[in-house]
């Protein structure tokens, strides 16, 4: 016998039968965040009494209904969410799929809110103990097409929590057969009754998917044609994810590109075994000018200017001649050390032993001449502190110290905007700001706009020249953190987070600037392909369907790849299979056969062209000329939106019910805590607002 007698009609809705059930239980109201601080109050309570009555009522629907509707109420507030799932919610829910239609429903729905609002952990539980009911439903022909569109909802959402950072792939896991979700995923978009939410929550499973599931993905080549094939789509959201989801597939084979310079004297260097195209290369750009002749010359004169100081001491000249050659090489101090005929290290005159270390002792000696010392480099005077300023970057960048190198460069580029090689070394590394490195890069390149060069920089020859590696590492660095931050800011435009126009601005960027690298860079530079490879990605991405099928546009690309990727693997010992150069492989490989597979289903959920273009920004709209560009991505239009107090509203039936959003991790609740200073955040607990305070909150916190 049932604990509570409810009185329940066949004609009432489920907002009046739960609330028959509340009254009935003497439940607190669940319209309202008063009413929802009761029940956390009373949550022991509260729960045993629904968990009761649904035990005791297995037979009857409309009470099992009704707990369910006030299951759903309840986890509009992300705790009583978790607590409920934690008491074993999901097992209940999903024992009722098997129901009728008129309950089922009721569960898809309450399952998709959750996996809406829900946090990792929730997530991570409904997918592993509702995965299978949802995907039985999902293949089963009774189900309507608005049951299969919850079905989809509660997949696509739960199941992506289980990727994590998406940087490795998932582990093998029979409770989840991925194969058959990643199948049915690709079905239920192609099915003539597909609408959009089911091609949304399919995409952003599939995208998220191809680095976790890369061996079902590789088994299932369908999906990879999808991916490549929303390159093609006129609407840059699309495009965005399928990109996205090609990059993401390379992550568990991808290896990072740490090219070396081989320690190579110049004549053995010319003479290595290239080919004719190769040497035609070279002698086009001029050989003088190219990377590895300076690199191997440079590295003679370290050799010379060390044993100078062995034998004079003078700490002050090496210094100044160290300065000289990191100015004009990327390799232009090399490392190493003196060794005796056995091939031990040796301690000579000198304080240091290792040639590294030169750098600081030479950068301590130009910095206690004081701030007033200069030295001539080339028709310039060079001040001392300078100079030792970019000796101890470049000691701190061998360290793979990027924290004291970039402290060291603001110090001394608030000191002197005119040394290009502080904006250089600011725009170094995958760590930190992104939008901090693509600015400092392209200040420098502004400056070099401007008039501004870098003192003594010569060829192989000796020859002065204006065309530096730190101009070309500057446009490769805002290159590819522009493109880098194109994927940060398209995931938050989608969300309306973000500016759709900063998308395309940061777009224009990578490409007009890996386009100005390409043309101006020797190809020997080992940073050629990367540009390469960052100009191709950001073409297809700004382009979409004015590329051709078979990709001729960018054939002559392609074809200097091949070549300057002969130059890495000879002088730079590159062998890397990065993520960018694995995507563009596999773009090559599927695009011809991609849009012909795919092309009316990815129309068919399309916006038109002027819809794309009103929701997704206006690439007529980016300016063409970069000081103009620079200024527009600082305007409004541009910039991230910061909401705080975002509100989440849940609906049923006529009940509608907000809620305020943690400002740190986004679940809704009624029992927030604002933050004490400003009163304008609000956080689950101590957790969230200390992840939110170092996360950027300390810098705009303002007491009321």
């Amino acid at each position: 016998m049932a604990p509570y007698n409810v009185d329940l009609l066949e004609s009432y809705s489920w907002n009046i039968i739960a609330d028959k059930i509340c009254a009935t239980l003497e439940l607190p109201e669940m319209k309202s965040r008063k009413g929802l601080k009761h029940v956390h109050k009373d949550f022991d309570v509260v729960q045993q009494k629904l968990f009761s009555l649904y035990d005791s009522s297995q037979s009857d629907e409309l009470v099992q209904g009704g707990v369910v509707v006030i299951w759903a109420k309840l986890c509009t507030d992300s705790i009583l969410r978790d607590q409920l799932i934690e008491r074993g919610l999901i097992q209940k829910l999903v024992a009722l799929l098997s129901g009728s239609k008129r309950c089922r429903r009721l569960v898809l729905r309450a399952l998709a809110d959750m996996t809406h609002n829900g946090g990792v952990t929730s997530l991570a539980k409904i997918a592993r103990e509702g995965c299978m009911p949802v995907l039985e439903l999902l293949d089963s022909t009774s189900s309507s097409a608005s049951e299969r569109e919850l079905c989809v909802v509660v997949l696509s959402h739960s199941l992506v929590a289980l990727f994590g950072d998406g940087k490795s792939e998932a582990p093998t896991d029979t409770t989840i057969p991925w194969a058959r979700i990643l199948d049915r995923m690709l079905h239920v978009t192609q099915l003539p009754d597909a609408t959009t939410t089911i091609w949304n929550h399919a995409m952003h499973f599939i995208s998220s998917a191809a680095g976790p599931l890369r061996r079902y993905f590789i088994a299932n080549e369908r999906a990879i044609r999808l991916l490549v094939a929303l390159l093609h789509s006129d609407d840059l959201e699309l495009r965005m994810e399928g990109m996205g989801g090609l990059m993401r597939l390379q992550v568990p084979i991808a290896t990072f590109d740490k090219a070396k310079f081989l320690q190579l004297d110049p004549d053995t260097l010319m003479n290595m075994d290239w080919s004719d195209e190769i040497i035609d290369l070279f002698l086009s750009y001029g050989l003088e000018r190219c990377a590895l002749p300076i690199a191997a010359v440079c590295q003679n004169e370290t050799m010379k200017a060390l044993a100078q100081a062995t034998r004079d001491r003078d700490l002050l000249a090496l210094g100044h001649k160290i300065y000289e050659l990191i100015l004009r090489s990327e390799q232009g101090f090399s490392g190493g050390v003196w060794m005796d005929a056995a091939g031990k290290p040796i301690q000579t005159s000198l304080p240091f032993m290792y040639w590294d270390d030169a750098l600081s002792h030479c950068a301590a000696a130009l910095r206690a001449l004081g701030p007033d010392a200069r030295f001539p480099v080339g028709n310039t005077q060079v001040a001392a502190i300078d100079m030792a300023d970019v000796l101890t970057i470049k000691y701190h960048l061998k360290k793979e110290d990027m924290v004291l190198a970039n402290k060291v460069a603001r110090e001394g580029l608030a000191r002197n905007p005119d040394e290009l090689y502080y904006y250089y070394a600011l725009g170094i590394g995958t760590d930190g700001d992104g939008d901090e490195k693509v600015k400092f890069s392209r200040k420098g390149l502004a400056r070099v706009r401007a008039g501004v060069r870098i003192p003594g920089a010569k060829d192989a020859m000796g020859t002065p020249i204006e065309d530096t590696y730190v101009r070309l590492g500057m446009l490769m660095q805002s290159a590819e953190h522009a493109l880098r931050l194109v994927f940060g800011y398209a995931d938050a435009a989608a969300q309306e987070h973000a500016s759709w126009g900063r998308v395309l601005g940061l777009l224009k960027i990578a490409i007009d600037d890996s386009r100005i690298f390409i043309r101006d860079a020797p190809p020997d530079s080992k940073h050629y392909p990367r540009c390469l490879l960052i100009n191709v990605i950001a073409t297809l991405l700004w382009e979409g369907p004015n590329i051709s099928l078979d990709l001729h546009e960018l054939q002559r690309k392609f074809d200097r790849l091949e070549v300057v990727g002969e130059i890495q693997r000879k002088a730079w010992r590159s062998t890397a299979k990065t993520q960018n150069r694995l995507t563009v492989e596999t773009i090559r490989k599927y695009h011809a056969s991609a849009w012909p597979e795919w092309s009316a289903t990815i129309l068919r959920f399309s916006p038109s062209g002027s819809e794309s273009t009103t929701a997704h920004g206006d690439p007529s709209a980016v300016p063409e000329e970069e000081d103009e560009l620079s200024g527009w991505l600082d305007s409004d239009a541009c910039k991230h939106e910061v909401k705080h107090d975002r509100v989440h509203v849940s609906t049923w039936g006529d009940d509608r019910l907000a809620l305020y959003r943690c400002s740190s991790c986004g679940n809704a609740s009624a029992v927030l805590r604002k933050c004490a200073r400003c009163g304008k955040t609000r956080y689950c607990d101590q957790v969230c607002q200390k992840k939110h305070w170092t996360d950027g909150h300390k810098k705009q916190c303002k007491p009321v």
